[in-house]
């Protein structure tokens, strides 16, 4: 048997099957409007379902990409703060001087409350 085959269905399930197509062709002769309501809601609840599983994959995708973009910004910040520092520390104390007062210039010129000077 491949694997596409069906095995067949036994006397019993055929019957079951009969008795249930049975049951919903009363349903149907007795009140059809209600019948094709029930099934267009049957239609529409796995339609909901199988929308709300995909969105929420998608949600998923969206958020693990999102917090991959996130880790990088934070390496390549870490890593400019370290640059920085290495730069820093390496300046003369004179040029680090100067550097903090164009730092305190520029925040008085923008109108953030600056450190005070230090001598």
């Amino acid at each position: 048997m491949s694997d596409h085959e069906k095995p067949a269905l036994t006397e019993g399930e055929i019957e079951t099957m009969a008795w249930d197509l049975e049951t919903k062709m009363m349903k149907i002769r007795k009140d059809p409007q209600a019948a094709l309501a029930e099934g267009l809601a049957k239609i529409r609840a796995q339609q909901l379902a199988e929308m709300r599983a995909l969105w929420a994959k998608v949600e998923a995708e969206i958020l693990a990409k999102r917090d991959a973009v996130l880790a990088q910004l934070e390496e390549r910040r870490v890593k400019r703060e370290e640059e920085w520092a290495g730069l820093m520390s390496s300046a003369s104390a004179e040029l680090r001087a100067a550097f903090a007062e164009f730092i305190r210039l520029r925040q008085l010129d923008a109108g953030e409350p600056a450190e005070p000077k230090r001598s």
